[in-house]
């Protein structure tokens, strides 16, 4: 089939959050055992075995009152564990949530409904660092405004469209018109195939997200957007497949279609090209703090990214960190590559930068505030999403 294999090994260096779409309810979906540091996915089955068929009505009127399920269930069975009524159990961090507070839930698949990673999520974060790479060695495009909005209806806005269409169609560049789409037929990243990671434990942890932003001179945390998520500890590991169809690839070059400057997909080159985008962003970042005076809101997060940065810089051939999911901010699920200067100037200018920030703070102006303006952290300063992917073997 002209296909390449090789094992794609993931280990997470912080934890990963890849939701669900689901928000896990207490005291109706969950219950939080604080003794044990443990949250109990309630099996039906299970509370029903505890509460008995005489005394459903009891169940049924503690979900209408929102009353205490869990002291009711203790009072039933005296020594109650979390085993007692869960279908699984998620390990908590402290502080622990209150009430009937929510819980975003980690996605969950595979017969044995481990927690896993999509293989699109792993595959849109290794395609942003190509484009951004991309655009450094070509930046002539992006420096065109009009190349990077749409017309919606009478009025013109910002898009990617285009942007993906003339770095990654299978096309000379040069034919690529103006408003023009790109189909998955042409995709470049449709021979650059990876499955679905699968952990190799069940264990996962519920962890308070707090947003840190700014006001006014003074960074502090945004208690109005705390919540609670379920993620993948730091610390363990996954695999996948990774596929490169490269008899296909050769048939597109043939065809004379393939774009010059579009980096291999190999893994070596893969892993350099990786590496140095999640290092550049991670320096910017650390620099960022630094100009900032490092406030002490942000907790371990600084000690945490040099951790990365050492990382990165220890990496061995075929190694990699990459940054994924939930709360990897703006930097890292775009690239930041707008911010960026190629010869000295900016590639974006002023005009063009603040009306995509406007955008993207749906219409406010927030003046001079660096944009973005907040980042997401675990409590105690611990970013999320950063993961070291290793190729067992070489193409």
């Amino acid at each position: 089939m002209g296909m390449s294999n090789i094992t794609v090994n993931l280990h997470t260096l912080t934890p990963v959050h890849i939701g669900s779409g689901i928000e896990l309810k207490g005291n109706f979906e969950y219950l939080y055992f604080q003794e044990q540091g443990q949250l109990a996915i309630i099996d039906e089955g299970k509370v029903f075995d505890v509460i008995g068929a005489e005394n459903l009505h009891h169940w049924v009127s503690i979900i209408e009152k929102e009353e205490d399920l869990l002291a009711y269930l203790k009072k039933r069975k005296p020594g109650l564990q979390p085993t007692d009524v869960a279908s699984r159990l998620i390990d908590v961090q402290p502080p622990g949530p209150r009430g009937t507070e929510g819980i975003k839930e980690q996605l969950h698949s595979g017969a044995d409904n481990v927690p896993c990673i999509p293989g699109s999520s792993l595959k849109g974060a290794v395609k942003t660092a190509f484009l951004t790479n991309m655009v450094m060695k070509r930046p002539h495009f992006v420096r065109d405004f009009k190349n990077l909005q749409r017309k919606r209806g009478n009025r013109w806005v910002f898009s990617d469209q285009q942007l993906m269409g003339h770095y990654f169609e299978l096309a000379d560049p040069r034919n690529i018109a103006v408003g023009r789409g790109m189909g998955p037929n042409k995709d470049l990243f449709r021979f650059f195939r990876l499955g679905d990671l699968y952990f190799e434990t069940t264990n996962t942890t519920a962890f308070r997200a707090e947003v840190v932003n700014l006001y006014r001179e003074e960074w502090k945390i945004k208690s109005q957007v705390t919540h609670f998520l379920e993620a993948i500890p730091s610390g363990v590991d996954a695999s996948g497949e990774f596929q490169v169809a490269e008899e296909q690839l050769r048939q597109v070059q043939k065809k004379g279609m393939e774009h010059s400057y579009i980096p291999k997909l190999q893994p070596k080159e893969t892993a350099e090209l990786i590496n140095g985008h999640t290092l550049g962003l991670a320096d910017k970042e650390l620099a960022f703090w630094e100009e900032e005076d490092n406030p002490e809101v942000l907790g371990n997060y600084i000690s945490e990214l040099r951790r990365i940065v050492d990382t990165i810089n220890s990496c061995q051939e075929n190694e990699c960190v990459l940054r994924l999911g939930s709360g990897s901010g703006w930097s890292y699920m775009t690239g930041a590559w707008a911010k960026e200067k190629v010869n000295g100037d900016f590639l974006m200018d002023d005009r063009t930068w603040d009306n995509i920030t406007r955008e993207a703070r749906r219409g406010r102006d927030y003046g001079n505030v660096p944009f973005p303006k907040s980042r997401k952290l675990l409590a105690g300063g611990i970013p999320l999403g950063f993961v070291k992917l290793s190729f067992q073997t070489a193409i």
